[in-house]
């Protein structure tokens, strides 16, 4: 602008910063504004529902599968303790028929346990 290039002569050491706002209005007679913006509410507020419903969906499933998990867990602990008892049986009834404590078919009963 040439009086901005004429004031730099005059006064060469100011600056001024020129700027401008507009502003507009319209008025919204058929209420597409409030629908819009109750709109946007209702998309909000279904994404947040669908977070919840799968958040209880995975909870559904850890929980469908924790269950029979532990009672497994369980069911083998209890295996491999019978499993333990009868290799020490069979060790001691082993044990036992060197001594001539046991006889053989003993040995051979503990053996079979065992291997089942």
């Amino acid at each position: 602008m040439w009086h901005d290039s004429v004031r730099r002569q005059v006064f060469p050491d100011t600056d001024v910063a020129t700027g401008g706002i507009g502003v507009s209005w319209k008025i919204d007679l058929s209420g597409r504004l409030r629908a819009g913006a109750k709109a946007a509410e209702a998309d909000a507020l279904a994404v947040e529902q669908g977070a919840h419903g799968v958040r209880l969906l995975v909870l559904t499933d850890v929980a469908t599968n924790y269950f029979p998990l532990a009672g497994a867990l369980r069911q083998l602990e209890t295996v491999r303790a019978i499993s333990a008892a009868q290799d020490e049986t069979l060790r001691l009834v082993t044990a036992r028929h060197r001594a001539g404590l046991a006889t053989p078919f003993g040995v051979e009963r503990a053996r079979g346990d065992t291997a089942a």
